[in-house]
């Protein structure tokens, strides 16, 4: 299976559960906005970790990266603005977490490992997150624990990829 199909795939199961007019207007904002704009979630190191590692999950190959589309502006707007204080909490100490174990396995922070350390962190992440639950459109079809901070970025890593305007021009689908 090539790249685009796993990834279709992926987002296909993940079943991250944001309406289309959300994600349209977060990408809108996302365009709209200066290139030094503020944060509006996380701090600078915070959202230089998540850029870091939405490029590991999805790198540039043939086609943009996940850094090229800008998924990290995106993903940043969509928890200030559409994530209930709980989640955001839960994210932010997720993403602590992560750093944490990045530098018990490698000794330095996730931005300081090199690309094979790096994915070498991401399978270790694959491997210890939870699965998120069966579901079709959207809908829960099974009740799983809350899935792990890492398979939530994943998800918001790949929907932001699929639904940004770039790559909808660049695989030619969607009404971009």
């Amino acid at each position: 299976m090539d790249r685009r199909n796993f990834i279709k795939l992926s987002a296909l199961i993940t079943g991250i559960g944001f309406s289309d007019q959300i994600i349209s207007s977060v990408w809108r904002d996302c365009l709209a906005a200066t290139p030094n704009e503020e944060k509006h979630f996380f701090t600078m190191n915070k959202w230089q970790l998540v850029n870091e590692l939405a490029d590991t999950i999805l790198p540039r190959t043939e086609t943009p990266g996940a850094k090229d589309i800008g998924v990290t502006d995106f993903i940043d707007r969509l928890l200030a603005f559409h994530a209930y204080p709980e989640e955001q909490n839960s994210f932010q100490e997720g993403l602590q977490s992560m750093e944490k174990d990045c530098i018990k396995r490698n000794g330095k922070p996730f931005i300081s490992c090199k690309n094979a350390e790096r994915e070498d962190f991401i399978s270790h992440q694959e491997k210890i997150s939870g699965q998120f639950p069966a579901s079709h459109w959207g809908m829960p079809v099974e009740v799983l624990p809350t899935p792990e901070t890492y398979r939530v970025l994943k998800g918001m890593v790949i929907q932001a990829y699929f639904n940004s305007h770039k790559i909808a021009e660049l695989l030619k689908y969607g009404n971009s």
